[in-house]
């Protein structure tokens, strides 16, 4: 059984949802307010920790921290990227392919493509990985439940696969996350 999440100081959480006003006016704003409340809430826990682990975790958490914040504020419901993140996002657990991206978009894929990165910044396969590894950062830090399930309900066709992106992406293999957030919410 998972341990419910320790809530920050209110004064704390209010100079953090202060200072970043944006993050709170998107659509969808309960998941993004939580999802900064937990990463605020294990730095300022972990934040007297001088050991090496406990420096990677917060370095960790500070990259999070700011990703969640630059998507919260990435208002683009309206464009060919927001719609694009919405099909991924209601589609995550299925094998989504660049077909079915362009063909959701109504466009060919080449047009896609260009039109996407110029909006976006980085290709839409690119978007839909940094997507489902948020999604699957949330599961580990979440949830107790076994690496495999989260690989499969993240949209990721193996658990080795998962690793190594995960691993790729956040400096840190998925296993040492959990192993970090049990122990910090222990104390």
């Amino acid at each position: 059984m998972t341990e419910a999440p320790r809530r920050l100081r209110p004064e704390f959480e209010a100079e953090v949802l202060k200072a970043w006003p944006d993050a709170v006016l998107v659509d969808g704003i309960a998941m993004a307010k939580e999802n900064v409340r937990s990463l605020m809430e294990w730095l300022y826990a972990d934040k007297f920790a001088p050991d090496a682990p406990a420096i990677a975790f917060r370095n960790n958490c500070l990259r999070a921290l700011i990703a969640e914040f630059e998507r919260s504020a990435a208002s683009d419901d309206d464009t060919l990227a927001g719609r694009t993140r919405a099909y991924i996002y209601a589609n995550i657990g299925r094998k989504i392919t660049l077909q079915d991206l362009a063909a959701h978009a109504g466009i060919d894929r080449y047009t896609f493509i260009r039109s996407y990165k110029k909006t976006a910044g980085i290709t839409p396969m690119e978007d839909a990985r940094r997507i489902r590894l948020e999604k699957a950062r949330d599961l580990i830090i979440t949830t107790d439940d076994p690496l495999w399930s989260i690989a499969e309900r993240s949209g990721f066709s193996s658990e080795f696969y998962f690793s190594q992106a995960f691993r790729r992406a956040y400096r840190i293999p998925p296993s040492s996350l959990r192993t970090g957030t049990k122990a910090r919410n222990k104390s």
